[in-house]
């Protein structure tokens, strides 16, 4: 069993996209940056994609989360070559020795054999493990978005990959990783099983200290794919 290259980001990637998606749009966006007039609906787009390859938090919180999932890879891999190399030694001498000795590396190769299935066991569990720290990321990351709508005057935000034009004063994809990186300490903390969104954080963009709150379903409507 060999260490699962960016585990964390698969599993970021595939739960934010349950909510936002994670397509890249290549929107061409016109350059005006000026916002629309507030005689009708405001519509802004996020793109959850480069939210988590470029926000520092994210990265840095992903990046500990990849380091104790490969750590057990490796005990894993270390193990399975040393189940490899003793199979091959009886493989190679079991006519030679003895039927207690052959008996013996048997039972070395089972003990073996059932460490390897723990922790595999054990690695899976790991897995599911941080998928659930996951989810208090996500809401994080969904309370910085309607934070940002409601600093900005959006009534509506889109996931990226269902927009097919907008303007760049529509785009509140840098907006949310300022937010996000903003609360660093509090984002990585959630990676390691710290406290869910509603504790404080202090937003430098917004220039507040309150907490992150359970939004109300009207604020922000998932979006099925």
């Amino acid at each position: 069993m060999s260490a699962r290259p960016r585990v964390s980001l698969l599993i970021a990637l595939a739960v934010l996209g349950l909510v936002v998606g994670v397509v890249r749009t290549g929107v061409h966006a016109q350059q005006s940056s000026a916002p629309p007039p507030r005689d009708g609906m405001r519509i802004g787009f996020v793109d959850i994609e480069l939210v988590i390859e470029n926000s520092r938090a994210l990265r840095r919180g992903l990046d500990t989360m990849d380091e104790q999932l490969a750590e057990r890879a490796r005990v894993i891999d270390r193990r399975e070559r040393e189940f490899r190399r003793l199979r091959f030694e009886l493989d190679n001498q079991e006519r030679l020795i003895t039927t207690e000795d052959r008996a013996r590396r048997r039972a070395e190769l089972a003990d073996i054999q059932d460490d390897i299935n723990r922790l595999r066991f054990e690695f899976e569990e790991e897995m599911r493990s941080k998928e659930r720290l996951i989810e208090p990321v996500l809401e994080k990351v969904m309370n910085i978005v309607a934070d940002v709508a409601e600093r900005d005057g959006f009534d509506l935000v889109l996931r990226g990959e269902v927009v097919i034009y907008g303007v760049t004063s529509a785009d509140m994809t840098s907006a949310v990783i300022a937010e996000l990186d903003g609360r660093e300490d509090s984002v990585v903390n959630l990676f390691r099983g710290g406290t869910r969104p509603q504790d404080g954080a202090t937003s430098p963009a917004l220039g507040t200290e309150r907490p992150l709150r359970p939004r109300p379903t009207g604020d922000l409507l998932p979006l099925v794919p």
